[in-house]
């Protein structure tokens, strides 16, 4: 799996970080997302050079769509996480739109040089209750300007829905606390390798190669 700088050019990654929080994640799987936040920001603070470069956004969904603003991860604070409420996808969808649009800073030429493509990452175990399909058709118009990658959470999670927000979709087939610490451990090794690439302007062609997915992370065709 591999992801592409060549567009974008930056002293900044913003990360963007999509967070089911609807009833059906409640027990194990908010435990484990709870966790894993914590383990994203920890890994990338004992990163000097990724620390000195991601950005971070967390959007939550469950009956309504929350977004913690964009903000440096040397002043982010991982949030507590609870699970209650319906899946408003769509909602979450539109707050990842909206700041896509307002919080990056554009690419100027000369020596002003704008942010790096986003990095974003969608959990979800189960399906939309909102209207989302006019947001995804937004979201998936930036696929050559933000990375996106989804993952479903257990069998219920909707990759249909999913596979119509990118072109990269995971399944996590086997829901349990190793998993998704082995989940989390991924994506904090794909922010720092995408890091790393951000931060050297030599890479060839500006493509990175992501970890492979770690075990029970099924790609999705």
């Amino acid at each position: 799996m591999s992801i592409n700088f060549s567009t974008a050019n930056t002293r900044r990654l913003p990360v963007y970080l999509l967070l089911d929080t609807s009833s059906s994640m409640a027990g194990v799987k908010i435990v484990g997302v709870q966790n894993g936040v914590t383990m994203i920001y920890q890994e990338i603070m004992s990163d000097p050079r990724a620390a000195s470069t991601v950005y971070i956004s967390i959007i939550t969904f469950a009956d309504q769509a929350y977004q913690m603003p964009l903000v440096p991860i040397t002043q982010f604070t991982p949030p507590n996480l609870t699970a209650n409420g319906m899946t408003a996808l769509g909602g979450a969808l539109h707050l990842l739109n909206e700041s896509l649009d307002s919080d990056l800073i554009p690419n100027q030429g000369g020596e002003v040089k704008g942010d790096f493509k986003p990095l974003v990452f969608l959990l979800t175990d189960g399906q939309p209750n909102d209207h989302w399909q006019t947001e995804a058709q937004r979201l998936l118009s930036r696929s050559t300007t933000a990375n996106i990658i989804g993952i479903g959470i257990g069998t219920d999670a909707d990759m249909n829905v999913i596979r119509q927000l990118t072109k990269t979709a995971l399944l996590m087939q086997d829901v349990n606390p190793q998993s998704i610490r082995n989940l989390f451990q991924w994506v904090s090794g794909s922010i720092k390798t995408a890091s790393q690439a951000a931060n050297n302007p030599n890479a060839a062609g500006g493509q990175v190669n992501l970890p492979a997915a770690p075990p029970g992370l099924v790609i999705q065709l």
